[in-house]
């Protein structure tokens, strides 16, 4: 810091700092990497397929052993698998595609087989090094947080290969996906369902 400045020039400067660096430290990596991914059908879909990859992670020699494991020995093995799955993200091939504001980044071959028309595709190197990078800050910042998140699951009597690790991630830590809305009573068609009725059968 230069001395030669006024003493109330230097206490203005050094009030700048200090307010300046709290906000360019204090944003995670993931939440960096997802913003800098743009709108927000874009960062959404990123997620999706980050969250689809890490769940994969979870194989069923994972979910046998899981039970055993310390604590310890949990997070050292499913950041491992979790690392080994983001590096393959970036062979995948992936597109975008949609029109301005709903955008999204998809699995190219998945698309293919859907079939329909796919306005504003395009599929560059950079989309698959983008969601590697999201995936990789994502195992940096979370994996602590999902592991014990599965931890409480598993205690609870759920099965390792339940957890609904994309929900957990990409609508809860993350936001970056809305929680899909409860349909309210009596919005069903007659043939229909209501989640909220009880079935009638019960009573007879």
């Amino acid at each position: 810091m230069p001395s030669w400045l006024p003493p109330l020039q230097l206490l203005l400067v050094w009030s700048l700092l200090l307010v300046y660096v709290p906000c360019v430290s204090t944003e995670s990596k993931s939440a960096m990497a997802l913003r800098n991914l743009g709108e927000e059908t874009m960062q959404c879909s990123a997620c999706d397929l980050v969250g689809s990859k890490l769940s994969d992670s979870l194989d069923s020699k994972i979910a046998t052993s899981f039970k055993k494991w310390s604590p310890k020995i949990r997070l050292t093995k499913i950041r491992a698998a979790m690392k080994k799955a983001c590096t393959k993200t970036e062979a995948m091939q992936i597109a975008v595609s949609g029109s301005t504001g709903q955008r999204q980044f998809g699995d190219f071959n998945e698309m293919m087989k859907r079939g329909g028309t796919m306005t504003g595709l395009s599929m560059t190197p950079e989309h698959s090094k983008a969601l590697k990078s999201l995936c990789e800050a994502v195992v940096d910042d979370h994996a602590d947080q999902l592991v014990s998140l599965m931890s409480a699951s598993v205690k609870a009597g759920k099965r390792l290969l339940d957890f609904k690790l994309r929900d957990e991630l990409c609508e809860n830590m993350l936001a970056a996906c809305h929680k899909p809305e409860k349909a309210p009573r009596g919005f069903y068609d007659d043939d229909e369902d209501d989640p909220n009725d009880e079935d009638e059968n019960d009573e007879l």
